[in-house]
């Protein structure tokens, strides 16, 4: 019996440490007041949640989710955001206002795994010369350059598309996942989509992405049912063929 009501106290214990909501407290450089935007990510767009002041420097959000989300923080004034994933926990942001995109998050488990899948995401910096350098070949007009750029690219962008569709397959268990997903609907095909959707549904039945996911599975199930019509619908003769009369050339005079 001792044991027992140890154990219960035990977990009531833990049960009063897991925070309740989350709250994001930020520090950025060169902001010493001004507001910044909370914003989440609704059908592939921002959605303005919440504002703060900043004051010396420095802002605080507090809220609650349901489940893990990605979210947006915007300087007012400035085009670049954080992107971090909020979970119910204590997070801390660190920027400078002139390299948004190199604030370091902590406190999310999800935001480490998010940075991770950028570090390791193959060709990303390489892709960005290659924007550089093919709009340089194309206002010179190098034909040959700005092929061998394409080609370049369409290779990266391969290796790209097989490490997402892995990516996903190892990560069905959390929001990110599903987020990766909703990104991948133009590069994997239905059946593959589905599947991956499945298990999403199973693991995160509550999640506001799983709906989203729903809506872009049945676009592309129509798309794939009105492109197999179309195909059915095409002509399937063939125009007879005909003999190309030989030319000559003129002879000179």
């Amino acid at each position: 019996m001792k044991k027992l009501i140890l154990a219960v106290v035990s977990i009531a214990m833990l049960a009063a440490c897991q925070p309740k909501g989350y709250t994001v407290t930020g520090t950025i450089e060169g902001a010493e007041n001004g507001k910044v935007v909370l914003q989440c990510i609704r059908e592939g767009r921002p959605m303005p949640l919440d504002t703060a002041e900043i004051i010396d420097k420095k802002f605080t959000f507090e809220g609650k989710v349901e489940a893990p989300e990605l979210y947006l923080i915007f300087v007012e004034g400035n085009q670049s955001p954080i992107a971090f994933f909020v979970e119910n926990a204590k997070i801390e942001i660190k920027a400078d206002i002139k390299e948004m995109q190199k604030a370091v998050v902590t406190g999310s488990d999800l935001t480490k795994v998010l940075n991770k899948f950028n570090d390791e995401l193959p060709g990303l910096a390489r892709s960005q010369e290659l924007r550089q350098e093919y709009m340089q070949a194309q206002m010179s007009q190098d034909a040959e350059k700005m092929q061998a750029l394409g080609e370049e690219m369409n290779s990266i962008m391969k290796n790209q598309i097989a490490y997402l569709d892995t990516f996903i397959g190892q990560n069905t268990n959390n929001a990110l996942g599903a987020l990766m997903l909703l990104n991948a609907s133009s590069s994997l095909e239905l059946a593959k989509f589905k599947t991956y959707a499945e298990e999403f549904k199973k693991n995160l039945p509550a999640h506001p992405y799983i709906k989203e996911i729903d809506t872009v599975l049945e676009q592309m199930a129509k798309y794939e049912q009105e492109q197999a019509a179309a195909a059915q619908m095409a002509p399937a003769t063939e125009a007879p063929a005909t003999e190309t009369p030989a030319t000559e050339t003129p002879a000179a005079e």
